[in-house]
């Protein structure tokens, strides 16, 4: 801790004119201080007393701890004092503004100044410095700040409005009033804004008399520091809103007659400084200027009040324009001195981006309204070209004839580049610095708009396929540096006259112009083809396929909305047959798709409408047939169409998402339908449910089999799960564990189609997964295909050796019985023994079994 004296005053000096100077410090209403260097810091040999009315704490305080002064800096301002001031110490002068915390927690504005002495006659160097505080012109300086916004942006009683509000906020005011004085004499005060504890109030008219606002008319400014309410006991709006202190200021014409009044109220006592007041006057002038439609002359003599402080640039002109006055914003906002401007015209401003129309519709609004507001560029000193937010204002005399213009402009090249990147937000997707979907519609029309004489263009739609399987097995954050690469690749396929966007989460659209069918079919065939490359963003190589659908102009349409449901028609044709190719539009198509669309709707109300029902084929024992099982298949009923086919409906459902609710419902149905075979005393019989994909990989699934299972009390070995191999074909972790949370409810798990997807033996080893089903390609044709039964034979030998039932589905005739008997296959399923039935006729189909089986069968 530094030592020295711990209290303002020195040690007594036999000097006279020293104990004279101390007095004088003392005596001032500013805070001066000495420093002395100790080592690489300064420590403080002397505070005047100020200090302690200026801030709260004693003189003490400070001189016992050198870094005292660092903990009272306000957070936001520390980094930026204590920077300049080691910057600038060793230069001899030090001068900034910040603030400094009081004892009681608030924030003082303080100008501190501070000059090095150096060391000389054998004494260390010391530094002298003041502090004034200046926290009310700093408050001045934020309403200042709102002056362009407000003139600029707001008008008639949004103005009125905004004005008390930022009055009241900037001034720590409870209550501010902004009233219209009617008639001649005024008799009632009608407010035109009136803002209170924290909102915007509705206005309210009141008698003029006994109250303060009648004494703004004669006495400019009112002011009531405290125990207002004392002196006018008639005015009820006072003591309903509890007011203690009051500052008024009249609102005048520019004749200088008093239009209306601008109250300030608060509920503790309350002074208001002369800069503050200055800063109000200039408001209410400003407000008269809305009241009356007229610019006053007073206006030009409040502004002038504050014309050197305020931050945004003020320029004076004559009625000829020729500058008489700017302001030091404006001086270094434009990087010209006052002395360079004064007589010229605002021209040598101008920036060039604004033609002579723009400058023509200015002066017309300013000729016709008084005023004028708006964006344009203008030019530094140097050269550069900036935006600026601008408002000028006619000045009028009595004869209502211009006198002066007052334009008052903020830099807004920050503003800009804000819009900028808002724009960019708007219309390009931040993931791949693509175009968006926006993007791409208004670079469509405009292609269309220049499109003379029906120059072609082409438009590709592209998805990738099964991209859904990536963010399920790998996640997230692969799915997006795929997104990525693909983006990538697709800059260097279509080429730099291209626009390329992303308009969903996996698909993309690319416009390219002047192109011939030919160009326009290689450029697809490249997508499809480039675009399967393997990926590097894993352990090892990715391959992932796409889709291609083209739409054409002018052939498949001449506007933009007929060209994107083109190529997106052209896309579900692709998807629909097989991925992993390019298709141009073909007008059939357009009515494939919106039977498509209708189908869809159906699909999306034949749940509610109750249009499903459960089919189901029996599995049988291959050795002595009796039935041990049935798979439930799903089937529609459509009220206009009938009978529908799963596979019409089933991958739409699986697209669209409408397979998840659907298959709840499956799986409901199926275990009410088990629990009723128990009953009926077929106790063996188990009940398979088909699992698309896009089930297995929701989080809802075990809940949803869960509910199922209690729903009927059935027990968990009653259902089996049919999962496709497809799906499982990632063997990721979160296979696995979604798998083992299944197992371990009990629930049978059968691996569906095998062999016909990517079948590995590691995956059999390390999924719980208790049955096989041979794929029926393979079984229907073992009994002529000596290949395909060799392949079944394999297959059920393996599946044996790895402790798994095997059970072969496509059954059609008695031959292949034999055959799969020999193999040791356990289960068999097909057509030879039952198609697909309703429940209540594989019921009786099965006592039927039951009855005509022989022993030898």
């Amino acid at each position: 801790m530094a030592t020295g004296p711990t209290r303002s005053s020195p040690v007594d000096s036999p000097n006279p004119a020293f104990d004279d100077l101390h007095r004088v410090l003392e005596a001032s209403p500013a805070v001066t201080y000495a420093l002395t260097r100790d080592g690489q810091s300064l420590r403080p040999v002397y505070i005047s007393a100020h200090i302690e009315e200026l801030l709260g704490y004693p003189v003490a305080d400070w001189m016992a701890d050198p870094q005292f002064w660092r903990q009272c800096l306000h957070p936001d301002d520390r980094e930026r004092v204590l920077a300049q001031s080691a910057r600038h110490l060793p230069e001899g002068l030090v001068d900034h503004e910040y603030r400094v915390r009081h004892r009681d927690g608030s924030y003082r504005w303080v100008h501190d100044r501070l000059r090095l002495m150096p060391a000389r006659d054998g004494r260390p160097a010391m530094a002298v410095g003041v502090w004034q505080d200046i926290t009310h012109r700093a408050r001045a300086d934020r309403l200042l700040r709102t002056l362009s916004h407000l003139t600029a942006r707001v008008t008639g009683d949004d103005f009125f409005r905004t004005l008390v509000r930022h009055l009241a906020e900037a001034l720590d005011m409870r209550y501010v009033l902004l009233g219209e004085l009617p008639g001649h004499p005024p008799t009632r005060v009608h407010t035109r804004a009136l803002y209170a504890d924290g909102a915007i109030r509705p206005n309210v008219t009141y008698p003029l008399a006994g109250t303060p606002c009648a004494r703004v008319l004669s006495d400019e400014p009112c002011h009531y520091a405290n125990d207002v309410c004392r002196d006018f006991p008639e005015d009820e709006l006072l003591r309903e809103m509890a007011v203690e202190s009051y500052f008024g200021v009249p609102i005048r014409r520019a004749d200088g007659t008093i239009t209306g009044l601008l109250a300030l109220m608060h509920d503790q006592p309350r002074e208001i400084s002369a800069t503050e007041r200055a800063v109000i006057a200039l408001f209410a002038a400003r407000a008269g200027t809305e009241l009356a439609r007229h610019q006053a002359e007073e206006q030009l003599q409040l502004i002038d009040q504050v014309f050197e402080g305020s931050r945004d640039a003020i320029i004076i002109t004559d009625a000829q324009t020729r500058i008489l006055q700017v302001n030091p914003a404006f001086e270094a906002i434009s990087g010209y001195r006052e002395e360079e401007l004064v007589g010229r015209t605002p021209r040598l401003l101008q920036s060039g981006h604004q033609g002579p129309r723009f400058y023509r519709e200015m002066w017309e609004a300013l000729k016709s309204r008084g005023h004028w507001q708006g964006e344009l560029w203008n030019r530094r000193a140097d050269g550069e070209t900036y935006p600026s937010l601008l408002s000028v204002s006619a000045v009028t005399n009595d004869n209502d004839e211009v006198t002066h213009y007052i334009g008052i402009a903020s830099d807004i090249t920050s503003h800009k580049a804000a819009e900028q990147h808002i724009d960019y937000l708007a219309h390009y997707d931040t993931l791949t610095g693509l175009g968006n979907r926006r993007l791409l519609e208004e670079e469509l029309e405009r292609m269309l708009r220049n499109a003379r004489g029906g120059r072609p263009f082409a438009l590709f739609f592209l998805d990738l396929d099964r991209f859904k399987n990536i963010n399920d097995t790998l996640g997230h954050e692969s799915g997006d540096r795929l997104l990525e690469e693909v983006a990538d690749r697709l800059r260097d396929l279509a080429g730099p006259q291209a626009t390329l966007c992303r308009i969903g989460g996996d698909e993309f659209a690319i416009l390219a112009p002047g192109l011939s069918h030919r160009q326009t079919a290689g450029i697809a065939r490249q997508l499809v083809e480039g675009i399967s490359r393997p990926y590097e963003i894993t352990e090892r190589p990715l391959v992932v396929t796409c889709s291609v659908g083209v739409a054409v102009h002018p052939r498949d349409g001449t506007r933009r909305e007929a060209l994107i449901s083109a190529a997106d028609t052209a896309l579900h044709y692709v998807k629909a047959h097989g991925s992993n190719h390019y298709q141009f539009h073909e007008p059939g198509m357009t009515a494939a798709a919106a039977e498509r669309l209708h189908l869809e709707n159906d699909l999306r109300e034949a749940l509610l409408r109750g249009e499903f029902e459960l089919y189901y084929q029996p599995v049988l024992d291959t050795e002595r047939l009796t039935v041990c099982g049935a798979e439930a298949l799903l089937r529609w009923h459509h009220p206009e169409a009938g009978l529908i086919p799963p596979d019409r409906f089933i991958p739409l459902a699986e697209e669209t998402g409408l397979i998840r609710p659907i298959g709840t419902w499956v799986l409901r149905e199926a275990c009410a339908q088990a629990a009723r075979w128990r009953r009926l005393g077929l106790t063996g019989m188990t009940v398979s449910v088909n699992v698309s994909g896009e089930q297995f990989w929701r989080d809802e699934l075990p809940q949803a089999v869960r509910q199922a299972l209690e729903a009927q009390a059935l027990a968990p070995d009653a259902l089996v799960l049919e999962i496709t191999e497809s799906v499982l074909m990632h063997g990721s972790a979160n296979t696995e564990t979604r798998l083992r949370e299944l197992k371990a409810m009990g629930v049978g798990l059968s691996l569906d189609d095998f062999g016909t997807g990517y079948s590995s033996l590691s995956y059999l080893k390390r999924f719980p997964i208790d049955t096989l089903k041979i794929d029926k390609s393979f079984v229907r044709d073992m009994v002529r295909d000596e290949h395909d039964r060799t392949l079944a034979q394999t297959v059920i030998a393996m599946g044996h050796g790895l402790g798994l039932q095997v059970v072969a589905e496509g059954v059609e005739s008695a031959e292949h019985l034999p055959l799969l008997r020999r193999a040791r296959c356990d289960r068999v399923q097909g057509y030879h023994f039952s198609r697909p039935l309703p429940a209540r006729a594989l019921s009786r189909w099965i006592q039927q079994h039951q009855c005509s089986r022989s022993p030898q069968d």
